[in-house]
């Protein structure tokens, strides 16, 4: 990940991808620091911290198909867990901010 040298997050990056293993960043090599983190990628990090399993149910959002492979398994356990719930809507948005920003 050299997008995260010299960057003030730099040692809890690499804590939580080599220690914890919670993190890998993205398939380009990068972990993108700046970026805000999206609800998918928010879940995916909490299920590994926890260790918690997915219980093969099937997931019911309308945007489904927005949810990467990569991610489906940790909102499945998120989902079962009560740890994460849809919007009104139906919808999961996995690229979503995982929080709002405050101004």
């Amino acid at each position: 990940m050299p997008d995260i040298t010299g960057h003030w997050a730099e040692n809890a990056v690499l804590h939580a991808a080599n220690l914890l293993g919670i993190i890998n960043g993205y398939t380009d090599g990068t972990f993108k620091p700046n970026n805000p983190v999206t609800r998918a990628e928010f879940i995916n990090m909490l299920v590994k911290a926890f260790q918690l399993k997915s219980t093969g149910d099937s997931l019911k959002f309308s945007d489904l198909d927005k949810i990467g492979k990569w991610a489906h398994e940790a909102v499945t356990a998120a989902v079962a867990s009560n740890i994460v719930v849809g919007y009104q809507d139906d919808s999961f948005r996995p690229s979503a901010p995982s929080a709002p920003r405050i101004s």
